[in-house]
């Protein structure tokens, strides 16, 4: 249960920074498009991961050279998706481990465990959101 309400603050501070962030953006749009230092995001999906009953798994997913990471997250999805959950979800260096403080995240890392106990499809992914600056 603790790992549940630290997963869930990490989870309201993600979208409450992403939610400034998404609004910041919408206010530098009027200003108009060339505004130099205005970046575009695109969310970007990596490969599904198998999870197995009992299984704790991880997913790994990467920007595109030149842009970084602004936010991310995992789906689990199947036929016993209700018995998996998230365990951990964090920003990224290059090689896929966490971000140091201070550093620019390139990718984003989720874990999950599937408690279930029906041999399925059930499959774990994540995603990224990528920045590239304009100008």
């Amino acid at each position: 249960m603790k790992r549940s309400m630290v997963l869930a603050v990490a989870s309201i501070q993600i979208a409450l920074a992403m939610g400034m962030a998404a609004t910041a953006s919408a206010a530098d749009k009027k200003d108009g498009p060339d505004k130099p230092g205005q970046g575009t995001t695109t969310t970007y999906y990596g490969d599904p991961v198998n999870l197995t009953p009992g299984a704790h798994e991880t997913a790994w997913v990467q920007c595109p050279t030149g842009t970084a990471a602004t936010g991310g997250g995992g789906i689990t999805s199947g036929d016993d998706a209700h018995a998996t959950y998230l365990t951990s979800s964090y920003p990224t260096d290059s090689t896929g481990d966490p971000s140091s403080n201070g550093s620019t995240p390139t990718g984003w890392t989720v874990w999950a465990t599937n408690n279930g106990n029906v041999v399925d499809s059930s499959e774990l992914q994540a995603y990224v959101v990528c920045e590239k600056k304009t100008k």
